[in-house]
């Protein structure tokens, strides 16, 4: 199953729902084949299924290597190219330093951070000159929201994401980040169905609502489309404006009645 040589490849992870489904669905549209990879191989289907195009499933945990070469060898082999990489897979654990686990830890960082590093190590290693590569971190990765691996994972990927710009940037791969805020999907399901907490996320954005998972996958497709061409080591924060504004909680109402 090779495409046309004019066709562009795109990997994507996580895409068996949420954003990474969305990505994967708006590349197709764009006339990209895609590769489509997630650890749920029963939803995974149902996402290829629905994309415009050639689409192929690798199912498997991201994590394992195994399963980043299949991806890589059935874009490079099977359909010809990769010209874009989206790493949108990730995951937390929800525990408190204390709780946190050695186990826990390298779990954490295994899926936000190494996988991401085990990706585009092998597909960059395949790229022709020119490419995009784009890896979802989050605003836990600039402050402290969340748990401490996840946190301390997503501003890996940041750091590494302007290191391989650099890297990558004379053959013409472009390396971005999408740093979401908070988002509509399964994993913040429990949050969003209690009201204090729904309330508290939301309010901390400047829009007062979480993100649908298609905006933030419409960032994604942006960097990795030829409109951002002139793009790279660039982290794109996608957060309703969450980390523009000093959030005083209740002292807001007071503060802004202060003469400056």
């Amino acid at each position: 199953m090779t495409v046309s040589n004019e066709q562009p490849v795109a990997i994507v992870t996580g895409a068996a729902s949420g954003v990474g489904r969305h990505v994967a669905l708006r590349l197709g549209r764009r006339g990209m084949a895609i590769v489509a990879t997630d650890v749920n191989a029963h939803d995974l289907e149902r996402t290829v299924a629905n994309i415009d195009g050639t689409a192929v499933a690798v199912a498997g945990d991201i994590t394992s290597e195994e399963v980043v070469s299949t991806a890589v060898e059935t874009a490079a082999g099977e359909l010809g190219r990769l010209d874009v990489i989206a790493n949108v897979a990730g995951m937390a654990i929800r525990k408190s330093l204390d709780e946190t686990t050695r186990e826990d830890w390298y779990r954490m960082i295994d899926i936000n951070l190494t996988s991401i590093f085990q990706l585009c190590q092998r597909g960059a290693a395949v790229m022709r000159d020119g490419g995009a590569i784009v890896n979802v971190s989050s605003v836990s990765g600039f402050v402290g929201m969340g748990y401490a691996a996840y946190c301390a994972a997503k501003g890996g990927v940041i750091a590494l994401t302007k290191r391989l710009a650099v890297e990558l940037g004379g053959r013409g791969i472009r390396v971005n980040s999408v740093a979401p805020g908070p988002i509509a999907t399964p994993f913040t399901a429990e949050a969003r169905s209690t009201a204090g907490v729904a309330d508290a996320i939301a309010g901390a954005t400047l829009l007062g609502r979480f993100a649908e998972p298609d905006e933030i996958a419409a960032t994604v497709e942006f960097l990795a489309s030829q409109e951002a061409s002139f793009v790279t080591g660039h982290v794109l924060v996608a957060d309703g404006g969450m980390t523009a504004n000093v959030n005083l909680g209740a002292a807001a109402q007071d503060y802004g009645s202060v003469d400056e």
